[in-house]
């Protein structure tokens, strides 16, 4: 499927549905050594990242950073975000598009490891505003040192190697 026509076809709630359920997958597979999982949308393809953020400070703000260049030269016009939280044990998943920007958290049901309890939708005034603020609204031009950073980041073999789904 396209990722336009998987925009189309599924709202940003169900995207982060998908998401929420296909990291609790993972999560049972892997164990807990999951990286958070961010699905990018440009109009006519789909990326997979797996990129864990660190928790803060100069570090945090690098990966952002390179997440919102990479977004930018690829056209990416909405994402989702899921990763594992610990404790409690849940996920948490953002959808981010150009118009809405939606929250959902699920607790991982104790004893039952694949099966979620009720997801909660919550304010979207909860998510970060660094994740929130990924999302390209505008070109802008980077410099062949920023071009590079993304090629180690995202690239082949990269630390967080971009994954577009169209071409596998």
């Amino acid at each position: 499927m396209s990722a336009s026509r998987s925009i189309r076809q599924a709202s940003l709630t169900g995207l982060v549905r998908e998401d929420l359920r296909r990291v609790l997958m993972l999560h049972n597979l892997f164990g807990g050594g999951v990286a958070t999982k961010w699905r990018c949308f440009a109009t006519d393809t789909e990326w997979w990242i797996g990129a864990t953020l660190p928790a803060t400070g100069a570090a945090r703000a690098d990966v952002l950073s390179r997440l919102s260049n990479w977004m930018m030269l690829n056209r990416i016009v909405t994402f989702t975000m899921t990763r594992l939280e610990n404790e409690p044990a849940m996920l948490v998943g953002f959808g981010v598009s150009q118009i809405r920007t939606i929250c959902a958290t699920v607790a991982i049901v104790p004893g039952e490891p694949n099966r979620l309890g009720k997801i909660r939708w919550q304010d979207a005034d909860g998510i970060e505003p660094d994740i929130t603020g990924l999302l390209p609204r505008e070109q802008r031009a980077l410099s062949l040192d920023q071009q590079l950073k993304l090629d180690v980041m995202f690239g082949c073999g990269g630390e967080f190697q971009a994954i577009e789904l169209s071409k596998t």
